[in-house]
């Protein structure tokens, strides 16, 4: 069945691969080649893709000028027109581009430098990308001969990116103070994801009105529409209503009007504050419940699970409410059953691979990027592409303070800094926080006194922190046996403690933040449990938070059931890797604050 959902447009795979190519000429990192390279005209293969970043990285060329050190792309001003192809269309309907004497990875490396060529110099993002799509490329052709819905929507999707950068352009310049306009859109882009200010874009236009597919859309969507049969399913309790999510930052007492049970008449909540949000929010549920219904002209079909994922659920409390004008009970048994029965080739395909011997090594840091998404593990550990987002003026801030405390810790390993030494120590150290500062720190920007300030003061903690060691100190690497690799760790700070009671092996992690509302939490503290049961087996661990904004250490203690669980996350995490599994790591929140966000192909699995 056709349907017609365009959804959030950012997350499309045509418009995801316009964004890459405009990152592709403007940010100079080559980190979305991976994605452009892989376009059905280009076809470079992933491990030519590597070589070339690899090229480029070792002789410190910016892309796209990065190409044109590429024996394989001499004279190809006459590929992307003698061996443009042919559009065939495969079994599954989909469109494709073959060149007449093969597309091999050369033709296509050499098409790509071609393309880029033509367009890196235009400084508009609309006009680099009008004039590739439109004169350039053959990018637009297997869209244009999809008659499908799906087909549709592509170019459909592609045209309401034209219309938002060509509208927006001069706004992103503005809103993002970033004077490349390729650039600033990419920029805005990632704004408007993570603040969740894109939604206005996913409508379909009505232009797409006369489109012959099912319409898929929210309620809010659908107000001031109507429609001659609407199905509104996941009407299961719990979820419509949906619950009350929480607010960090509630009205006040007495700001929240609701209706009276007894009449029509408005009455201000004097009460609990929270249960007048309560109220608000079921009667706004209530109203989107009524303006689903009400979309329907001939038929309305009302839709509930039995289950949803691995629980039960009864049906929503708005479908009791109008139960008696229905035509069976709210909670009568289900009419359809899915019967789910699991491949035999896919439980098979779970079973633990066969390690290799001797055992890979592998580093806290990279296990750690593994276990938040191992996509971006794939694209910097198997494609070596620069995991660096954008450096904004607090993380510069940051990093001038964490490579001062790394200058510490060699100062203190080398014995020149002791308690007693320690104010004496400190210009030494405002010194090097200070050639740190002029180099790398946010100099110029406006709130660059505030930020020198707050770095200055949280060296001036680390000395005297640093300067407390009672034991034996220890800045080295080690490294942990599990069962599938090796792991190795390089502790912030590691002191060895003897006393009475017994040796302690002290591991302190510093951090310029704050201390949060709960206890940290981070499979790493495991590894420095592991590591003093393998290195240390007579001296019992403790791990200590330094937050220099506050200047509090706050101690982590993990039960051995913890320990063993964030180990098997680890284990886990190994598996994962040399199975070959890189799946990506979904994230509203994280995703758009993501170096590879315009490569990541998430949207399309």
């Amino acid at each position: 069945m056709s349907t017609l959902y365009l959804g959030d447009i950012f997350e499309r795979r045509e418009v995801r691969d316009m964004l890459a190519l405009v990152a592709l000429a403007s940010d100079g990192s080559g980190r979305t080649l991976p994605r452009v390279a892989r376009f059905p005209e280009y076809n470079v293969p992933l491990r030519e893709v590597r070589a070339i970043l690899q090229a480029a990285k070792e002789t410190g060329r910016e892309f796209p000028d990065a190409f044109i050190s590429l024996k394989s792309t001499q004279a190809v001003g006459a590929l992307p027109h003698n061996k443009v192809g042919e559009v065939t269309t495969g079994t599954n309907g989909a469109a494709s581009v073959i060149g007449k004497e093969g597309n091999t990875s050369t033709e296509g490396l050499a098409r790509l430098t071609y393309h880029l060529a033509r367009v890196a110099h235009l400084q508009s993002a609309w006009k680099m990308l009008t004039h590739y799509l439109f004169i350039h490329s053959r990018y637009l052709m297997p869209v244009l001969a999809d008659g499908s819905s799906a087909g549709a929507q592509r170019r459909l999707a592609i045209y309401q990116l034209l219309q938002f950068i060509h509208n927006e352009g001069m706004r992103a310049v503005e809103a993002t103070n970033e004077p490349d306009a390729r650039r600033a859109i990419l920029r805005y882009v990632r704004r408007l994801k993570s603040l969740y200010e894109d939604k206005s874009l996913r409508p379909a236009p009505i232009s797409a009105e006369g489109l012959d597919a099912v319409r898929l859309t929210t309620v809010h969507g659908a107000k001031g529409l109507e429609w001659s049969c609407v199905y509104l399913p996941y009407l299961g309790r719990g979820y419509f209503p949906a619950k009350r999510q929480y607010e960090p930052c509630p009205p006040p007492v007495g700001m929240i009007e609701t209706f009276s049970d007894g009449g029509d008449n408005k009455t201000e909540e004097g009460g609990d504050a929270g249960e007048a949000q309560k109220d608000t929010h079921l009667e706004e549920e209530e109203c989107l419940f009524f303006v689903a219904l009400s979309r329907a002209r001939d038929r309305l079909c009302l839709s509930r699970a039995e289950r949803y994922g691995g629980s039960t659920s009864k049906a929503s409390e708005l479908l009791e409410k109008i139960e008696e004008h229905l035509s069976r009970a709210a909670d009568s048994a289900a009419t359809w059953h899915a019967e789910i029965e699991e491949n035999v080739a896919d439980v098979l395909s779970k079973s633990p691979p066969q390690m290799p011997d001797p055992k890979p090594l592998f580093t806290e840091r990279q296990l750690g990027t593994y276990l938040k998404c191992p996509r971006k593990f794939f694209y910097e550990q198997r494609l070596y592409l620069s995991g660096k987002g954008e450096e904004t003026a607090y993380l510069r801030f940051h990093a001038c303070v964490y490579e001062t405390l790394a200058w510490l810790a060699g100062e203190r390993m080398a014995g020149r800094l002791v308690e007693g030494s320690a104010d004496a120590f400190q210009e030494s150290a405002q010194a090097q926080l200070t050639q740190l500062w002029r180099a790398k720190g946010p100099v110029g920007h406006v709130y660059e006194s505030f930020y020198r300030e707050q770095a200055a003061l949280m060296v001036e903690r680390a000395v005297r922190h640093y300067s407390r060691a009672r034991g034996q100190l220890f800045h080295q690497t080690w490294t942990i046996e599990r069962p599938g690799a090796l792991i190795s760790i390089t502790p912030d700070y590691m002191e060895l403690i003897e006393g009475a009671g017994g040796a302690i092996v002290l591991f302190r992690q510093t951090r310029t933040g704050k201390p949060p509302a709960r206890t940290p939490d981070d499979d790493a503290y495991a590894l420095f449990y592991a590591v003093t049961a393998e290195h240390f087996p007579q001296a019992h661990p403790r791990v200590e938070i330094l937050y220099l904004s506050t200047d509090e250490i706050i101690e982590v203690n993990l039960s051995q059931r913890t320990i063993n669980t964030r180990l098997k996350h680890y284990d886990n995490a190994i598996s994962g890797i040399l199975a070959g599994e890189f799946p990506p790591e979904v994230s509203d929140h994280q995703c758009p604050r993501c170096a590879h966000f315009f490569t990541c192909p998430k949207a399309e699995e």
